[in-house]
């Protein structure tokens, strides 16, 4: 159906725009576990996924009438609200100083 064809170019093109922020996110989040703070990426995860992905979809898909694009667009909102506290957190290099 071409409908559906074009509405799933649109996701994905959205989606393949924000890989490289995800890319950046996982691996920071990832060198922050193995320094030894688990906690600050699984926070950041937890609400980039559980609340940013739900309510930037539901608003763009529904509230603004965006539609499937919308779910895309709240993606990769949530992408960049997990890369950049990951990002500020690893800069600050606590992470360095942590004893197990």
């Amino acid at each position: 159906d071409r409908e559906v064809i074009a509405m799933g170019r649109v996701f994905f093109m959205i989606i393949a725009l924000t890989e490289p922020v995800m890319a950046f996110s996982f691996a920071l989040g990832g060198a922050l576990r193995g320094g030894g703070d688990p906690i600050s990426p699984f926070v950041y995860a937890s609400v980039s996924d559980l609340v940013v992905v739900i309510l930037a979809g539901y608003l763009m898909a529904v509230q603004f009438q965006m539609g499937f694009a919308g779910i895309a667009l709240g993606i990769a909102l949530s992408a960049v609200t997990r890369a950049i506290p990951t990002m500020l957190k690893f800069r600050k290099g606590m992470w360095k100083t942590i004893r197990l």
